[in-house]
């Protein structure tokens, strides 16, 4: 059944990597990265700034309309993002329960993310005010506790990329991260 794939998690936790090895798996797919909605921001607030809660708000409902669209015209879709749970319901209010989803969220520790951070060469419009590194010290905790939505954890942490992939595909081939868009979603919002 096709669906859509949130693969979620802090910066360099291996969600870009994930995403494209999915999606090469699959005949008619793409690879849609919320972060390449920040591209088209003429005057961008770095993500992680709190007065960036509005433009993230756009940039997530942006990126759930062009991955619904995709859907609905055959596409297997993998949007990866910095999806915390209160940004997951603004795109599953997108997608108004019209489309199955699932929601997969790398969990990496914060030691292997810094040392991914350091080599990353991040867009210095986005993240001028902010060190990278320091981004993800921040949202790292974030992830830390996801309450209902910790079924959806894929724990990286001595995974090689292959072997993150393995287990993933393992997992949703079992539904073990679908989620049910008729049942509540209790999540706190920061």
């Amino acid at each position: 059944m096709n669906k859509i794939s949130l693969i979620s998690g802090c910066p360099c936790s291996g969600k870009t990597t994930l995403a494209n090895t999915l999606a090469s798996f699959e005949e008619k797919s793409i690879h849609l990265s919320l972060d390449s909605f920040n591209e088209f921001l003429v005057h961008p607030i770095s993500p992680a700034l709190p007065e960036s809660h509005q433009q993230n708000i756009s940039i997530l409902k942006s990126g759930a309309r062009a991955a619904k669209a995709l859907f609905e015209d055959g596409y297997r879709v993998f949007v990866d993002g910095v999806i915390l749970p209160w940004a997951l319901l603004v795109i599953l209010e997108e997608f108004k329960s019209e489309v199955p989803v699932e929601y997969i969220v790398l969990r990496a520790s914060l030691d292997e993310e810094l040392k991914r951070a350091a080599n990353r060469k991040e867009d210095i419009r986005l993240h001028a005010e902010v060190p990278f590194a320091e981004i993800v010290k921040v949202m790292h905790p974030k992830f830390a506790d996801l309450g209902e939505l910790e079924k959806h954890v894929l724990d990286t942490e001595v995974l090689t990329s292959e072997q993150v992939v393995a287990k993933c595909e393992e997992k949703r081939n079992k539904g073990k991260f679908d989620l049910d868009l008729g049942e509540t979603i209790k999540i706190e919002l920061e």
